[in-house]
């Protein structure tokens, strides 16, 4: 009897459990799902008769050893920075990993071990990275297999709120992990390929540098770089390519007044503010600000910013009451933390609105002495919460990719891997289809 661990039953878990479940029943499998918040945890699984619910620390090793012997897969929904401690009980006890996170040098550096005990830790099988690959590498398969040489390729995609639930001047709210909104581009450089020549973004440039995008039947966007897009020549096979970027989508306006907080130091997470309980929001943003009682606080943000004109912004970080009298919650944090809780409170995604997937690949390619461009995009409107549309986006590959593996479908592969297989890719997107997650391609000649 097969058995299968799901580590994590939160936000993005609901269609994962509810797949599985179905899954399991079908096949006589047995499902356990631990997590932390056991009453979370068992109002989300009561109802499957074929799923255990454990509570469960990643730090009791004595547990660990318990849960991960007893199944023959894990997949882990935990947060990113815990996917090493994860993949270190798969590889010590011998047990298949599937996780939607990214692929980190640390697990990469297990590849030998993971190889020569027949596992396979699957990474970044989720949305993006995940379903990106998947389509990426289906269109440069296809491309490729009829003669053409692709020479420039961006993928751009977004996790939004969709548009009967815009309901603030961002035109965003939370629906996925609010940390690491707020620390998009710090820590990893970002980086591209343009014109076969490296181009670097330093984080105080990165929502300057922006690209206009439509989306059939989604309207407009800004795209931003995303971490490292080089590494994907050699991941996608792509060794013609000259240039190659992917980026994170936002409605048009957005990154600019974002980029208002970052130059300000609201977004810094590397020292602490002290006694922050203290002060109110327009405390802390004067203590970023010089003072001038010629103007207004209003005023002087936009002249230390550059951006007197810039009335469109100042109207959205008004919004958020920056410059109110409202106590800040934390006792202490660093900016970037005082800020995030700010923004779970302004930025919630509310039981009744429904989120928003949008992603784009756009190649450019000759085949046959004739240029040609090919689109391929996705919007995926989400339902009520838990039934969101990140939740279907993330969760369904990892749960059809182990479904995958435990049916025998993946016996070719072992040791650390991306989704980039046609064994992996072509399965799970034509399933996907039956859920509503369907490309739209075009292609033309130029």
């Amino acid at each position: 009897m097969k058995r299968i661990l799901v580590l994590g039953a939160g936000l993005s878990s609901g269609y994962l459990i509810e797949y599985l479940a179905n899954v399991c029943e079908e096949n006589s499998w047995l499902m356990t799902v631990a997590d932390g918040n056991f009453e979370a945890l068992k109002a989300r699984t009561s109802k499957y008769p074929t799923i255990k619910a454990k509570r469960f620390d990643l730090e009791h090793e004595a547990d660990a050893e318990v849960l991960f012997r007893n199944h023959d897969v894990v997949i882990s929904l935990m947060p990113a920075f815990l996917q090493g401690q994860v993949a270190t009980y798969c590889l010590k006890y011998r047990k298949h990993l599937f996780t939607a996170s990214y692929c980190t040098p640390d697990i990469k550096g297990m590849e030998g071990r993971v190889k020569s005990y027949g596992l396979i830790f699957m990474n970044e099988l989720g949305l993006d990275p995940g379903i990106d690959h998947l389509s990426a590498m289906q269109m440069i398969d296809k491309i490729h297999a009829e003669g053409g040489k692709i020479h420039t390729f961006y993928s751009y995609a977004g996790a939004l709120v969709s548009p009967e639930s815009d309901t603030n001047p961002w035109h965003y709210k939370f629906t996925w992990n609010p940390k690491n909104v707020v620390l998009a581009g710090q820590g990893t450089p970002v980086k591209y390929l343009e014109n076969d020549k490296f181009r670097y973004i330093p984080y105080q440039q990165l929502f300057k540098q922006l690209t206009n995008i439509s989306v059939e039947g989604q309207g407009d966007f800004e795209g931003y770089a995303n971490r490292d897009s080089m590494i994907y020549k050699e991941i996608y096979k792509l060794e013609e390519v000259k240039t190659l970027l992917r980026g994170t989508l936002r409605r048009p306006g957005f990154a600019k007044a974002w980029d208002i907080l970052v130059e300000l130091g609201l977004t810094n997470n590397e020292f602490v503010v002290e006694n922050a309980n203290k002060m109110t929001y327009r405390d802390l943003l004067e203590s970023f600000l010089k003072p001038d009682d010629s103007m207004t606080i209003q005023e002087r943000l936009l002249k230390h910013t550059g951006r007197a004109e810039d009335k469109e912004s100042l109207a959205k970080i008004e919004w958020l009451g920056i410059f109110g009298d409202e106590k800040i919650k934390l006792q202490k944090g660093t900016p970037a933390e005082i800020l995030l809780e700010l923004l779970e409170r302004k930025w919630r995604l509310n039981p009744e609105d429904k989120d928003m997937i949008a992603m784009q690949h756009r190649f450019l390619y000759e085949k046959n002495g004739k240029q040609y461009e090919a689109i391929a995009e996705l919007t995926v409107v989400g339902e009520r919460s838990p039934h969101t549309a990140i939740a279907k986006t993330v969760g369904l590959p990892l749960a059809i990719g182990t479904k995958l593996l435990l049916q025998g479908h993946l016996s070719h592969l072992s040791g650390v891997q991306l989704p980039t297989d046609r064994a992996i890719y072509e399965p799970i997107l034509n399933e996907l289809k039956d859920y509503g997650v369907i490309f739209n391609e075009k292609i033309r000649e130029l």
